[in-house]
Order: structure tokens, then C-alpha cells, then sequence
């Protein structure tokens, strides 16, 4: 099984290619800087924040976390052009997704298609604080992976710097990755999720009420309407549910590292089917997953590999059809 498992290492670690990598957050860099997708939802919301930090509008309030400020500080003393601005966010939220996708991807062309299709414009061109906070949560994760462990809790607690919510999400992913181990048998490992559900089931029921201003209580708002709650039966997560559940019977066949991603992609869906009442917390967590099953998939074997990227890729064509029919991007940039 070890023997298997460095063979497979091998074989994926071949596409880290530095020029490749370097050129391809480049150009997606670009495609963001520019918005050639066209404007997004933030797209003004970004624009206000740059415009305070110029000093054009100082008296705005704006709920960005310092690590974020600092950053548009800087970002702003090289150049005062927002397209400046956008394409260097995307860059440095880009490159750590690129390298760790090239470092676990045995066709690196196909796993960056798929990301462009499923989380770019998500996290990429609108919501690029959460997205620069999820890069560095990953490279976090990875350098732990790599028993860097000073580097990586650096990164984790840069990201929280960034964006809030990765404070939950690294509490998630250890406590997901207590219960949910390589060694268990699929027996456990069942046990061990429903435990986890039923905790958060009641953590969503009881102490979400708690949770103060200004710690996340924002994605806490519960929803009473059909419109106003998650759905589980969306068939973008069930495709996600049925390929983490074939993860998740093949788990001894992989290596330790990707087991630990798919702890996160584990997490994303109980959160999902848990916490269906709290939409925008269900669905940041479920999305801000989406990027793990680019660092495992390619590690089961070749059969189940092949079937669960097919899958990935229909989800991944239809909600990008989804997001261009539905008007995300409602008008271009002149």
C-alpha cells in the first residue's frame, strides 16, 4: 500500500512546473484585474473600500479585517489604478492555489479548467477577500501536510487576517480530521461523521444564538422561507456528496495528505445538510470546499478516479451556465 501510494505521489508531483504556474496565475490574474467576465456583485463594494484608502471618502466604515486594510494600504502606495489593485489580489490569491493544485493533479490543464468553471468566479472576481483568506487557509494546510508546522500556522492565522470565517474553518477541518482518520474502517468512519452532524446539528439549533457581533453572527441570520434556507437537494451538492462518499470508501487507498483534504471537503457537506437554515454560512463553507476535491480526487484509483472526475466536471459546467444565464456578471466593464 505504501509502494502504491509514493507511485502515486510521483506520478501527480511531475506537473509542478514553476514557468507554468507563474504564466497561468498570470493570465487568470489578468482576466480578474480586467474583469473580461465582466462586473461582479463587489465589484463597487471593492471600489468604495480603494477610494476610502486613497483618502477619496475617509470617514466610510467598512467591516474588513486589518490584515486585509494593510494589504489595499500597500497595494495602493505602488499604484492608485483599481485594475492594478484587482489583478495583484488575484495574483497572490491565485499563485497558492495553482502551485497546490500542480502539486496534486495528475492533469493540471483539466484541474485549472475545472477551477475556472467552479470557484474562479466565485472567489476570484467577486468575493476576493474571502478567496485570498481561502488561499492562504490552503497553503496552511498543506505546509502542516508537509510537517512545516511554523509555516503553516503562520499562514492559518494570516488568513484570519483576511477573512473571519477561516478562524471556524480551521477549528472545522481539526476537528474533522480528529474524528475522520486514514486508519478507521467504513464503519467508524460513519459513526464518526454522524457524530459530527448531530453536534453541529446542535450547535446550529442552540449556541448559534449566542455568538456575538462582529464574530460571525452575520452568517448566522436564520432563515424562515423556502427561499431563505439552503437546498438540500441541490443537484450541484449531491454530485459533491456521492463523489466525497467515494472518497471516503476508498480512503485507505490514499495517502495521509489527501485524506486530510478530504476532511475539508467532508466538512463543507455536513456543514451543508447540517445548517441548511443559515444560507449564507451553508454555502460559504460548502463553496470555500470546493477547492479540496482538486487536492484528493486525483488519488483514488484509476476507475473511481475517472467516474468521480466526470462528475466534477458536470457540476462544475453547470453551475458556470448556471452563473452566465443567471446575469453574475450583469454588466461589462468599459
Amino acid at each position: 500500500m505504501e509502494f502504491k501510494s509514493k507511485l502515486s505521489d510521483n506520478l501527480i508531483y511531475k506537473n509542478c512546473n514553476w514557468p507554468y504556474i507563474i504564466l497561468l496565475t498570470f493570465v487568470l490574474a489578468l482576466i480578474c484585474g480586467f474583469r473580461l467576465f465582466g462586473i461582479d456583485r463587489d465589484y463597487y463594494d471593492y471600489l468604495n473600500f480603494f477610494n476610502s484608502i486613497l483618502g477619496y471618502d475617509p470617514e466610510r466604515m467598512f467591516r474588513y479585517k486589518f490584515g486585509f486594510k494593510y494589504l489595499t494600504i500597500f497595494l495602493t502606495s505602488l499604484s492608485e489604478s483599481y485594475t492594478f489593485y484587482l489583478f495583484s489580489i488575484s495574483f497572490l490569491s491565485l499563485l497558492p492555489k495553482i502551485f497546490l493544485i500542480s502539486k496534486h493533479s495528475r492533469d493540471l490543464i483539466f484541474s485549472i479548467f475545472i477551477y475556472i468553471l467552479l470557484i474562479f468566479p466565485s472567489q476570484d472576481m467577486t468575493q476576493i477577500r474571502a478567496g485570498l483568506a481561502y488561499s492562504f487557509f490552503y497553503f496552511g494546510i498543506y505546509l502542516l501536510n508537509k510537517s512545516k508546522s511554523l509555516y503553516g500556522y503562520f499562514f492559518l492565522i494570516l488568513s484570519t487576517t483576511i477573512h473571519i470565517s477561516t478562524i471556524a474553518l480551521s477549528f472545522l477541518y481539526f476537528l474533522t480530521n480528529f474524528f475522520v482518520k486514514k486508519e478507521q474502517n467504513i464503519i467508524k468512519s460513519l459513526f464518526a461523521i454522524v457524530f459530527l452532524f448531530i453536534s453541529l446539528y446542535a450547535f446550529s439549533t442552540i449556541v448559534s444564538s449566542y455568538i456575538p457581533e462582529g464574530l460571525g453572527s452575520q452568517y448566522l441570520q436564520k432563515g424562515e422561507t423556502s427561499q431563505e434556507v439552503s437546498n438540500i437537494f441541490s443537484l450541484r451538492v449531491l454530485n459533491l456528496l456521492a463523489i466525497g462518499s467515494i472518497g471516503l470508501r476508498l480512503k485507505k487507498m490514499m495517502p495521509t495528505q489527501a485524506n486530510n483534504w478530504l476532511s475539508i471537503s467532508i466538512f463543507g457537506l455536513l456543514i451543508y445538510y447540517t445548517m441548511p437554515q443559515f444560507k449564507t454560512l451553508s454555502l460559504r463553507v460548502n463553496e470555500f470546499s470546493f477547492f479540496s476535491y482538486l487536492l484528493w480526487i486525483d488519488y483514488l484509483p484509476k476507475n473511481t478516479r475517472y467516474i468521480s472526475k466526470i462528475i466534477l466536471l458536470i457540476t462544475a459546467l453547470s453551475n458556470f451556465y448556471l452563473l452566465m444565464k443567471g446575469g453574475y456578471f450583469y454588466q461589462n466593464q468599459i
